[in-house]
């Protein structure tokens, strides 16, 4: 018998976390085998920016300051939810060391934006660190 489509939206808060040399903070999640930009659920009526920083703090070890909003994504979870994230560009403190939280997180490691798209398994965090480094229209 197939799960039933349960109701309702998952709030979630993700960190486009920049270093200073033209990186970005990359996770690996040993649960789904794969390298994702940190980000996570909010927990009941958290704002949406606490939630992010705090996803960023708790999976990497960084207290990042926040820069901007950046974009939202959409998609349907498993069980028929739909999980909206948005997400936000954040400077890392210099120096700052990266720590995963060894439970949803066992990796933590900065990357070149030049070499995301080969490392980041999900278009939609490739696409949002393509549309950052755009040029913006009339420079």
């Amino acid at each position: 018998m197939a799960e039933p489509v349960r109701a309702g939206l998952v709030r979630a808060g993700g960190g486009i976390v920049i270093g200073s040399d033209d990186t970005v903070i990359a996770v690996h999640r040993p649960r789904y085998d794969d390298w994702s930009l940190p980000k996570g659920k909010a927990i009941d009526d958290e704002p949406i920016l606490a939630c992010a920083l705090r996803e960023v703090a708790e999976e990497t070890g960084v207290d990042a300051v926040p820069i901007a909003p950046v974009g939202v994504a959409r998609y349907r979870l498993a069980d028929g939810r739909i999980k909206v994230v948005t997400w936000f560009l954040m400077l890392a403190p210099a120096p700052c060391q990266l720590r995963p939280d060894g439970v949803e997180v066992d990796q933590v490691t900065w990357i070149p934006l030049a070499d995301a798209p080969e490392l980041l398994h999900y278009g939609g965090d490739v696409e949002l660190l393509r549309a950052l480094r755009a040029p913006s229209p009339g420079m």
